[in-house]
């Protein structure tokens, strides 16, 4: 009991250094970031479970006797709703749709409702587990049950991300994959043999290679806008320098908000911070899951698009024009929001260097904003 106690504290104080961590660094807006701090917690809450299930076991003061059944009941009824928050984060990484959540709650909510059904039944019919008269918990003939539920779950997650993975960046679909891993190798473990359970040892292996993968990512992340910035991008345009790209095409995009210092001076710093927030949103939306956008400066942006299709860059460019108009017409700032854009298809043929193709897109914005300029005057 000793033994199993200090694993699980010593899992609790690693998952609570993660959350801290985590919390001072990532940004609370964003949904995804929300979802796995509270995926984090329900992890820290299990295992607390877990450990007052061992301590109260067999103990025979009235406290102990209420605080087992509670524990126990809680305890069976978060393992699949920790799995489900982790198809929440794999969709909202493939999906940014909050709307699709209730759609995709549909199969799992039925599973964690029927668990929890069996939940309930097992005080009475030791389905999934037994207290007995001397207050001591044991795993019933069942138990598998609940863990078998969440590991549906887990894999329903696995399918999706390999079915979406061309929606998904290369430096994050390993990481998504790995996590259910560790969980359903622990599973068959404790189904094979009873008494070795290692499924929050996995909990913490799981949710340290998401940690890793979100550090990286923090590291490459505009924290104001939330798109890549320049090393990102410096980073991206050295790999489509090294590793040629066949049978995709190269586009670019070079964006820069117009009279930005003119916002700022005159509305304030904080307005002009939601005028880039909002050029950011505008952009993100308009382009596909798999195309890249950066923020390299105070307020320009880039976009970069490989594609299989010719030209996708002429409508991704015309989306952005119409979300932008239909931004200003509610009137929300009391300015208008524009920008000067230069954007252009890499000839790979006859244009060798690709700095030298995404310094054009520079000129061609810078040209674009003298005449926007000019007009203004």
């Amino acid at each position: 009991m000793f033994i199993d106690i200090q694993k699980n504290v010593l899992s609790i104080i690693i998952l609570a250094i993660l959350f801290i961590s985590l919390i001072r660094h990532l940004n609370w807006k964003e949904y995804l970031n929300k979802v796995f701090l509270h995926l984090i917690l329900i992890n820290i809450a299990c295992i607390f479970l877990d450990s007052m299930i061992i301590i109260t076991s067999g103990q025979d003061s009235l406290f102990a006797n209420i605080t087992l059944y509670i524990s126990v009941g809680l305890y069976y009824t978060l393992l699949p709703i920790a799995a489900l928050f982790w198809l929440y984060y794999v969709e909202f990484t493939v999906n940014p749709d909050s709307k699709r959540y209730i759609k995709m709650s549909i199969i799992p909510g039925v599973l964690i409702i029927f668990n929890f059904i069996l939940v309930i039944l097992s005080y009475n019919n030791d389905l999934i587990f037994s207290i007995n008269d001397q207050n001591v918990f044991a795993r019933s003939d069942f138990f598998f049950i609940t863990g078998g539920l969440a590991s549906v779950i887990l894999i329903y997650s696995l399918i999706h991300i390999y079915l979406h993975r061309k929606y998904i960046r290369k430096q994050e679909y390993i990481p998504l994959m790995l996590y259910s891993v560790p969980p359903l190798i622990s599973g068959i473990i404790l189904i094979a043999f009873k008494d070795m359970n290692f499924v929050f040892n996995s909990l913490i292996i799981s949710n340290l290679i998401i940690y890793i993968y979100i550090q990286s990512k923090i590291t490459s992340t505009d924290f104001l806008t939330g798109l890549y910035n320049r090393r990102e991008y410096e980073f991206v345009i050295k790999q489509l320098k090294t590793n040629k790209q066949k049978g995709l095409e190269l586009s670019g995009m070079m964006i820069d908000i117009n009279d930005f210092k003119k916002i700022n001076d005159e509305f304030g710093h904080k307005l002009g911070d939601e005028a880039l927030i909002t050029i950011s949103k505008i952009i993100k939306a308009s382009v596909r899951k798999q195309d890249g956008v950066y923020r390299i400066g105070g307020d320009e942006f880039m976009v970069v698009i490989l594609s299989e299709e010719h030209d996708i860059i002429d409508g991704i460019s015309e989306r952005i024009k119409e979300q932008l108009d239909k931004f200003n017409q509610k009137k929300t700032f009391p300015f208008n929001l524009s920008f000067s854009l230069g954007k252009g298809i890499y000839d790979g043929e006859n244009e060798k260097d690709i700095d030298k193709f995404f310094e054009h897109l520079d000129f061609m914005m810078y040209d674009q904003k003298k005449l926007y300029k000019e007009k203004q005057n």
